[in-house]
């Protein structure tokens, strides 16, 4: 018996403009949080060919690691995530934030 489930989940992408697009994709949805969050940050690294949206996260940018207690995220990036300029990084956390909530409206 399988785990996954196909479903949608929601990511965000950058228009021409720098600001956020909700993107619904098709997707193998796992049991846990955390492998689901990995997929999203993955997906959120993309290029889809959508109009003109660009992805949200550098390709540089890695997950290292995703921890959930209490409810609390913990992502845990690799430097690139460093060297991002302050306006991008604020898209960056805002999308990524918006994208982990709709696994559990508590985090």
């Amino acid at each position: 018996t399988s785990t996954e489930k196909s479903n949608k989940m929601m990511i965000y992408m950058l228009d021409k403009e720098k600001d956020l697009v909700p993107v619904t994709v098709n997707v193998n949805i796992k049991e846990s949080n955390e492998e689901n969050i990995q997929i999203l940050l993955d997906l959120m690294k993309q290029d889809f060919n959508i109009h003109e949206f660009s992805s949200l996260v550098p390709k540089s940018i890695q997950c290292l690691d995703v921890d959930i207690v209490d409810n609390v995220v913990k992502l845990n990036f690799n430097e690139a995530f460093l060297a991002m300029n302050s306006k991008n990084e604020l898209r960056f956390i805002e999308g990524v934030v918006n994208s982990i909530v709709q696994f559990n409206p508590n985090f």
